[in-house]
């Protein structure tokens, strides 16, 4: 963060979360359905299973991964995300805020994001 330029994906804990957003010039937020999500961990897993993940490690019952996974999505869908945009839209809202569209295509999606 105390670099002029940074981007971070992904989300964290919750006082980690709100030092990124309070040091950044722009969010985006990328919101993908809960039954898309669950879809495209289903289809990483298949994956997974015919080309190993370098970063599952030997022996993985990769069910149980998936469980873990299906719990993560629906945590974030029921807990995070409503968090974050509450977050976006109280303490946050004068920031430079893109919420757009996860199930949009990569050029679709970028083509939302205009500074």
């Amino acid at each position: 963060l105390a670099r002029s330029q940074w981007l971070i994906e992904g989300v964290c804990y919750h006082r980690a979360m709100l030092q990124r957003f309070a040091t950044a010039d722009s969010i985006i937020f990328i919101d993908t359905p809960y039954e898309l999500c669950r879809e495209r961990a289903h289809k990483r897993m298949e994956e997974d299973s015919v080309v190993k993940n370098p970063f599952i490690p030997d022996g993985c019952q990769y069910h149980i991964v998936e469980d873990k996974q299906r719990e993560v999505i629906r945590y974030f869908q029921e807990n995070t995300r409503p968090l974050i945009l509450n977050l976006l839209r109280g303490e946050f809202a004068k920031k430079s805020i893109f919420v757009v569209d996860g199930c949009l295509d990569v050029d679709s999606l970028c083509s939302q994001i205009v500074t």
